[in-house]
């Protein structure tokens, strides 16, 4: 069980090892999506996007050359609503339960999975668990994976587990896909595996697509901006997951100041695998670690560590 005020802070690297793309990556697949007679292709011109429309938002995102797709929605509203749908629709097909599935019969390490294991304790106290997640990502696998794996151990119902998911919040900034058919959310239901359905799947992208919020609707005076400065406030460990260390989204939850106040009763570490050194260098600026020294062979402060997430969680923290 984990007692003491733990937040999790997950980047896009931290649903990485599930395979669902980031970056640059998404922005390929989107591309691809784009392509005229691919199935998201036509489901945007049924949902009334024009082929001329479909063309000008690829043709601008080859020639943006954007390392991300929210990056470039941030400057192009005029693509705005498209670009959600098309988000949407290269991430739905992404949410695969036999994704874990193959992990498990693989020997694969999943960071959920050992999370979970902290985690554990009897069904009457796994509500008494200290646990808070902030993610700036769409998908929904890590409270999916959650319930499910809640629901499989302890032979209970739908409407028990979800009583006992509200004890650990998972705050999506910048929107999700949807709630899930457990949740108790003002976001428009989406199924997790909605890909599969095929005579809903068109209703799933637009939904899917109205519940995502791009850069520049996600102000720091937003409910769910609001709800993580409060958590970060009150916490006693900090850990961020596949983080970036984006300079927006790092102004945006106000970690500078958040962590200064509570760190003199707590610690901030987290992975930094594979980010640049500018990125690196500013996890040391933030100070998040403390006053401590900087690693000049790995460009890292201490307590940030160039790790996966689930080596990171194994071999560097203990949750308790």
């Amino acid at each position: 069980m984990i007692e003491r005020k733990t937040v999790l802070v997950l980047g896009a690297g931290a649903s990485c090892p599930f395979d669902f793309p980031i970056g640059k990556e998404l922005v390929k697949i989107i591309i691809q999506n784009l392509e005229p007679n691919i199935l998201l292709y036509n489901i945007l011109v049924d949902h009334g996007f024009g082929k001329g429309n479909i063309r000008d938002f690829s043709n601008a995102l080859l020639g943006a050359q954007p390392a991300s797709i929210d990056a470039f929605l941030e400057h192009r509203l005029d693509f705005e609503k498209i670009g959600k749908e098309a988000i949407a629709g290269s991430l739905l097909p992404f949410e695969c339960w036999s994704q874990f599935n193959s992990m498990l019969l693989a020997g694969k390490n999943n960071w959920y999975r050992y999370l979970f294991s902290r985690l554990n304790t009897s069904f009457e106290t796994f509500g008494d668990n200290n646990l808070s997640v902030i993610t700036f990502n769409y998908d929904r696998s890590f409270e999916h994976y959650l319930f499910t794996v809640l629901k499989n151990t302890y032979k209970k119902t739908d409407e028990e587990c979800a009583e006992k998911m509200k004890s650990i919040p998972v705050v999506h900034l910048h929107g999700s896909l949807g709630k899930l058919d457990w949740q108790d959310s003002p976001l428009s239901l989406v199924h997790y595996e909605a890909w599969t359905d095929s005579e809903n799947r068109g209703l799933a992208v637009k939904r899917g697509g109205e519940n995502i919020i791009i850069v520049h609707e996600a102000n720091k005076e937003t409910d769910e901006f609001k709800k993580a400065h409060e958590l970060l406030s009150q916490a006693d460990c900090v850990y961020f997951l596949g983080f970036g260390f984006n300079k927006d989204n790092v102004e945006r939850l106000k970690i500078k100041t958040l962590l200064n106040k509570s760190l003199s009763r707590g610690t901030a570490q987290g992975t930094a695998h594979g980010l640049p050194l500018q990125e690196r260098r500013y996890i040391y600026d933030l100070q998040m670690a403390g006053n401590q020294r900087w690693n000049v062979e790995q460009g890292l402060t201490n307590g940030f560590f160039d790790l996966k997430c689930y080596d990171f969680l194994e071999k560097q923290i203990i949750l308790e």
